[in-house]
């Protein structure tokens, strides 16, 4: 019988063959590295090569590592779950909100992109501060009441960016350098903004969107429908993290053996939001959860 390494080894040569894999990808299990390979294109002009160590922009999954950098937080008894967030964010018009609620999801915070959509001179490029006072200046309306349901929020993020700078007296940039990347070994790993950026990333993994009038894959920068990468391309702690699938695997591992935050802690991060709550997907604080 073939072991998993072999298996897997072929299944990937099998996708490559087909040019049904564009990636970097590692596999583990139970601490155990089983595979790991990069396939395809880190950028198509000039054509180069994807390695195992190319730096993607991680999206979303800047979230559970956002929530991480709180909890740590929370550890150092700097930060409580259940603080209201105009203790460290006196001017936000939404009272009543705590810090569990922006992890959670269940805060009820407006979403932003509209916000900027309606409010912002798109030849600038927004931070997470410009954000903060768009918020006291036009105060758009709660999607609802703290803690009625759970609605995914990307502004809710954002503002836990803001509350880990407020409370550590360093950037977010800083602070998740310090306090996560360093600590593990996650050497390719910072929170960066390209466009904002002087300097670029090397070995830097571009994403590409196909353009059907065009016929051929443009970056997101040049199509009209996703102009706003460029002007919030300054928001970070819902997104602007940027890792190798090697450096998550070491995340990972120092999620597992407890060098980063503690057991409690991190089984309160794994726990669901209240049944009670209408709830799109099983949530916890920064994760999705699978059981």
């Amino acid at each position: 019988m073939k072991d998993k390494r072999m298996i897997l080894k072929e299944f990937f040569a099998e996708l490559q063959s087909e040019h049904l894999i564009n990636g970097t990808v590692l596999i583990a299990k139970d601490g155990e590295l089983l595979y790991k390979g990069a396939f395809g294109e880190a950028e198509l002009d000039p054509k180069r090569k994807l390695k195992i160590n190319s730096i993607f922009n991680l999206a979303s999954v800047s979230k559970p590592i956002t929530a991480l950098g709180v909890m740590l937080l929370v550890q150092a008894n700097k930060l409580s779950l259940d603080d209201p967030i105009e203790k460290w964010l006196p001017n936000i018009p939404y009272k009543g909100v705590t810090v569990r609620q922006l992890l959670n999801h269940t805060s009820g915070l407006p979403d932003y992109l509209e916000l900027f959509a309606h409010h912002w001179n798109k030849s600038q490029i927004a931070v997470n501060q410009d954000l903060l006072e768009l918020l006291i200046k036009y105060k758009p309306e709660r999607l609802f009441e703290p803690n009625e349901r759970m609605d995914y929020s990307n502004t809710g993020y954002v503002m836990l960016a803001l509350i880990i700078e407020k409370v550590s007296g360093l950037s977010f940039a800083e602070y998740m350098k310090i306090n996560i990347f360093l600590p593990v070994g996650m050497q390719y790993t910072e929170v960066f903004c390209p466009r904002l950026s002087e300097q670029a990333m090397d070995n830097y993994a571009y994403g590409y969107i196909f353009d059907v009038y065009k016929g051929k894959h443009v970056l997101p920068d040049e199509f009209p429908e996703t102009d706003f990468v460029v002007y919030l391309d300054g928001i970070v702690g819902d997104g602007g993290i940027h890792s190798t699938v090697e450096d998550l695997y070491l995340l990972d591992r120092g999620l597992r053996n407890g060098a980063l935050i503690n057991e409690a802690l991190l089984e309160e991060a794994y726990s669901p939001v209240s049944p009670k709550l209408e709830n799109p997907f099983k949530y916890g604080l920064g994760w999705i959860l699978e059981n």
